[in-house]
């Protein structure tokens, strides 16, 4: 084992548990994230189309977890939320990832989504904002992509060339996560014991 596998396979073994693990797949990804222009279902100019697209995608934030998996988790059971049925509301990491992502697109185009924002609206959503923002910057550093990227000039009466990359990535398998998530889901609003 090369010393680049074993400190790998050492930082897997102190990671926390996760229901999830055992059921996620990888590929290969070849998505160019340098088209600046790309509009697909996620990116581009807001529609109704995408908003549906993104209802879908974070669809299933929340499961029903058990006592014994969140004790096999780590999770803290200080002041934690409860279900009425039974069972603990639970996430897994890229679901809130992603709603950080969709909540900093919405404030990109805060006109269409926010088009009568109140100053105590807009303070709170700079603090979620923040929040989201080293959410995202933690998730990053943490999965550190090293595919190579180089520049170009794409336009010669550009200022600075733009970034290009034809980088192939090693990534979950989407659907093996959603198709967990999926089967696990609650409501996006479930009924909770408040104290």
């Amino acid at each position: 084992m090369s010393r680049q596998q074993s400190s790998y396979a050492a930082a897997l073994r102190g990671r926390s548990w996760s229901p999830a693990t055992k059921h996620v797949e990888y590929e290969v990804n070849e998505d160019d994230p340098m088209d600046y222009h790309g509009v697909n279902k996620y990116a581009g100019p807001p529609n109704a189309a995408q908003d549906a697209a993104w209802d879908a995608l974070i669809r299933p934030v929340y499961f029903n977890a058990s006592v014994e998996e969140l004790e096999k988790a780590g999770e803290s059971f200080k002041n934690i939320a409860e279900l009425t049925g039974g069972g603990y509301p639970a996430s897994l990491g890229a679901y809130h990832q992603l709603h950080c992502v969709r909540q900093l697109r919405f404030w990109i185009y805060r006109d269409y989504y926010y088009p009568n924002l109140t100053k105590a609206e807009d303070e709170y959503l700079h603090t979620h904002l923040d929040h989201c923002t080293e959410t995202l910057r933690l998730a990053i550093m943490c999965h550190g992509d090293t595919g190579m990227y180089s520049f170009s000039w794409t336009d010669p009466k550009a200022p600075k060339p733009m970034a290009q990359t034809s980088s192939k990535l090693a990534c979950v398998k989407w659907s093996s996560i959603e198709d967990y998530a999926r089967s696990r889901m609650i409501p996006t609003h479930p009924s909770l014991i408040h104290p």
